[in-house]
């Protein structure tokens, strides 16, 4: 049986009268899942803070899945610890420097529920880990438009050529599925 579809409102509410403290937000790029996460108003664990640095990236790169442009086993590495012993430390990607930060950032659970926002959060392996999954909907084909107009052409060629493919593989393991609760993110309507 599909999950049901929720509003942003139903998602906060629901949020804030639950006990959940791990949880999920996933959905493609320019879904609305920053704006669903800001309105939370609890801890963000961004899954671009696991950026790599283009500089680092492996020679022939090529879309794939996961994704060859994030340190994946790190993000994956320090959902596991954050959810088996309530805190993790990671080195966070410095997007205005374009590397890696020196300075260790630690999430604790002990602290407020933590949200895990990206494409991918819910990778099979960790999905079992959250106390709350949500998948925001939005229109695949408007993606990239939707992209452009947010950042310009900055990157335009990695988001044609890289990772809208790579993020294409990811949607052929039908992330929607494993979540609990869908959300009609940009360009979806919730009735």
């Amino acid at each position: 049986m599909p999950a049901p579809t929720i509003s942003a409102d139903q998602a906060y509410e629901l949020i804030r009268s639950s006990e959940a403290r791990l949880i999920a937000v996933d959905g493609l790029p320019c879904s609305g899942k920053s704006t669903l996460v800001a309105g939370l108003g609890i801890e963000c664990m961004p899954m671009d803070d696991f950026f790599l640095p283009p500089s680092e990236w492996p020679s022939g790169i090529v879309p794939a899945f996961p994704f060859p442009f994030y340190r994946y086993q790190t993000f994956l590495s320090a959902v596991e610890k954050l959810a088996v012993s309530g805190s993790c430390e990671y080195l966070p990607f410095e997007w205005e420097r374009m590397e890696v930060s020196q300075r260790a950032r630690r999430v604790d659970l002990a602290a407020g529920p933590v949200v895990v926002e990206g494409t991918s959060s819910l990778h099979p392996r960790i999905t079992p880990l959250y106390d709350c999954r949500f998948f925001v909907e939005s229109h695949e084909a408007t993606v990239l438009q939707a992209v452009l107009e947010r950042d310009g052409d900055y990157f335009e060629n990695e988001w044609r050529t890289l990772w809208l493919p790579s993020t294409a593989i990811y949607m052929e393991t039908n992330p929607g599925s494993r979540a609990d609760f869908l959300i009609a993110g940009r360009g979806m309507f919730h009735e």
